[in-house]
């Protein structure tokens, strides 16, 4: 009685585990090859075979096998013929024979031939791996000795483990098809990404181009207001000069006596006026320069690059923001007159002047503007300064994975459009450490 116990103890624990091995994550000829050792303690099967069958192909592949005189076949796919395993297939059902079975059954015609050696069969056991209706394959056990041969008992427990097996397949299956399915996802999620960068790319060039026809038509509507009077003033002064050249050969030279004995200052007076006119003439072509320095980023390729005075650029910045804003905004402009930049005139007029009104927004005047040449890196160095508060430092980093659309009053590029536009330039927008109060955003362009 208790021999029959341990029995049935033994019997459960290695049902047991054979249950709790389908679970395992394990690879697949480990799994295989511990099922083979659970099976053999249930019934002796030195030899254990494992083919699965493809009913799309017709085939039979083997996916375990030991074997005590046979090594595992070099092919391990074959087609559905006349063997017993395939014999198992057509039946769907298990089958239990010993070597007068196979002979009676090779009489029949049920089977034609035999893998390995027929002649040394003493008892033959195959299971169907069903899954509900799903044939997935089959599983055999063989013995060559006379002293194992296998009884309806053991084709009973085969058929649990075949059970547990399929089910095995079957998970497998799954966890493939999950993974196919979540690597196909990831693939569409990144070409989404993909193209969600790319379309943010596309939306904040297509802003770009806006602000570049704004401050086209602004620049030209400022030219125009400007160039009128500027014209006139030119032309009045240019008039004034000559006259006060000509008026002392006009005036009689007794005249002359008497008015400079009337007043003595006249000769001193009329040194100053011309000098006056001189420098009021100068003046005024400046401006002209700076105007049209203004508009010559609207008429050029935008996507070109030409030679750029960078502090005449600066002016046309600080002209442009106080136009634009209809008051007087104090600009200091710190940059040597002399320094060139070879870049594209229109896109950097825009980041500049984003910054600006950034700075505007956020900040607190006075406002700065900068330049410094880093002969080391080849690089200009292009700075706004405020004495705002200060934003925080991770800022253009969020700015470079999320986008920050310009503002609907054609105020400004924002943050985002100026970081995506130093980009074009092939430059870098940074935000340096603060100190005393200062905001600065520095712009690095190669020469």
């Amino acid at each position: 009685m208790a021999i029959e116990q341990d029995k049935l103890s033994g019997l459960s624990k290695t049902l047991f585990s054979i249950s709790e091995l389908s679970y395992a994550d394990l690879a697949e000829s480990t799994y295989f090859a511990r099922l083979h050792q659970c099976v053999h303690q249930l019934v002796h099967c030195d030899n254990f075979m494992i083919v699965l069958y493809h009913p799309t192909q017709l085939s039979l592949e083997i996916a375990y096998f030991a074997d005590q005189k046979d090594a595992c076949p070099a092919t391990t796919h074959f087609a559905l013929g006349d063997g017993i395993t395939s014999y198992v297939i057509r039946k769907r059902k298990p089958v239990l024979l010993d070597a007068e079975d196979i002979q009676e059954l090779i009489q029949l015609g049920e089977i034609a031939s035999v893998l390995g050696h027929l002649d040394s069969i003493a008892s033959w056991l195959g299971v169907p791996m069903l899954l509900e209706d799903e044939l997935l394959g089959v599983l055999v056990i063989q013995s060559y000795s006379s002293d194992v041969k296998y009884q309806t008992t053991d084709l009973e427990l085969l058929a649990y483990v075949a059970t547990h097996l399929a089910a095995h397949f079957e998970r497998r299956k799954a966890h493939r098809e999950r993974q196919q399915l979540m690597q196909l996802l990831a693939e569409k999620n990144q070409q989404l990404e993909k193209a969600l960068h790319q379309l943010k790319k596309q939306e904040l060039s297509l802003i770009q181009q806006q602000r570049m026809a704004s401050f086209g038509k602004l620049a030209e509507s400022l030219a125009h207001e400007i160039n009128s009077p500027l014209g006139a003033t030119l032309c009045n002064l240019q008039l004034l000069q000559h006259y006060v050249e000509i008026l002392p050969k006009v005036i009689p030279e007794q005249a002359m006596e008497a008015i400079t004995c009337l007043t003595p200052e006249f000769p001193e007076l009329l040194m100053d006026a011309k000098q006056l006119v001189a420098e009021t003439e100068a003046a005024a072509s400046k401006i002209e320069t700076v105007v049209k320095q203004l508009t010559l980023f609207h008429h050029h390729d935008s996507s070109s690059n030409t030679p750029v005075n960078v502090h005449t650029l600066l002016q046309s910045v600080a002209l442009l923001l106080k136009s634009t804003h209809h008051q007087l905004i104090p600009v200091e402009i710190d940059c040597n007159s002399m320094l060139q930049l070879n870049t594209n005139k229109a896109k950097l007029v825009q980041v500049l002047f984003g910054l600006l009104e950034n700075a505007m927004e956020h900040g607190k005047p006075p406002l700065k503007m900068q330049a410094l040449l880093d002969e080391s890196e080849h690089h200009v160095l292009l700075r706004v300064i405020d004495q705002g508060a200060g934003v925080a430092a991770n800022l253009l980093q969020d700015l470079q994975h999320r986008q920050e659309m310009a503002k609907t009053d054609h105020k400004g590029l924002g943050l985002a459009l100026c970081v995506h536009t130093v980009q074009e330039l092939k430059g870098t927008l940074s935000l340096q450490p603060q100190h005393d109060g200062h905001t600065c955003f520095e712009v690095r362009l190669p020469l």
